[in-house]
């Protein structure tokens, strides 16, 4: 079984989330639904609205969305303000 994974990259404010913060060493970040204004605390493997926060890293956060059983849309969130926990 074979899974692809279609890559976008976006800025954040196109995106339906941007990244206020990001702890690299931990894996944990907090996304805004930049529509609502509601905050998530998520660590990588967490789902958010449908989608999975595939990679936290301190320049990014690259949320999945799956599509069906084998392929998914990857959009990858820059982390614009820069706010890093520790590396």
């Amino acid at each position: 079984m074979t899974l692809f994974f279609l890559t976008i990259a976006v800025p954040a404010f196109s995106a339906d989330f941007r990244v206020h913060s990001v702890n690299e060493k931990e894996r944990k970040a907090v996304l805004v639904d930049e529509e609502t204004g509601a905050k998530w605390r998520v660590k990588e493997g967490d789902r958010v609205n449908g989608s999975i926060v595939h990679e936290i890293r301190k320049t990014h956060v690259t949320i999945v969305t799956p599509i069906d059983e084998h392929n998914g849309v990857a959009v990858v969130i820059p982390v614009l303000n820069q706010q890093h926990g520790r590396k």
